[in-house]
């Protein structure tokens, strides 16, 4: 089982368990929440942004970590959320500095499960 984590925007982590305690049925950004999973051995993700038109978020995962393996449930402020969005990771980087991958274009709202490897992403 992967760690799993609860994220909320602009708040801190509500709950730490397994995936499967955590992740009870499947459900879309449209059900006002979306899961993400580091899937890249070697790399901690340090940051997870999106942008929904208004500029970039605040850092949903505030002061956590996802090491390699490790998911997060990120739960909007309110449901259905604005559906096309950007979304981005921070890497950690040289010297502890964050290093921004490459936004990509998604319907949030059609989407239940986002990995960030090390150059792609993928969803579904």
């Amino acid at each position: 089982m992967l760690p799993f984590k609860s994220l909320a925007l602009a708040a801190c982590v509500t709950s730490i368990g397994s995936l499967s305690a955590l992740a009870e049925g499947d459900g879309t950004g449209a059900d006002g929440f979306i899961n993400i999973y580091n899937s890249t051995p070697g790399y901690t993700v340090v940051g997870f942004y999106t942008n929904a038109g208004h500029g970039w978020s605040k850092d949903w995962l505030t002061q956590d970590i996802l090491t390699p393996g490790v998911g997060a449930k990120a739960v909007y402020a309110a449901a259905p959320p604005a559906c096309h969005q950007h979304v981005r990771v921070g890497w950690l980087g040289p010297a502890g500095m964050e290093v921004h991958g490459h936004p990509i274009h998604l319907n949030i709202c059609d989407v239940s499960n986002i990995y960030f490897a090390e150059n792609e992403t993928f969803y579904d």
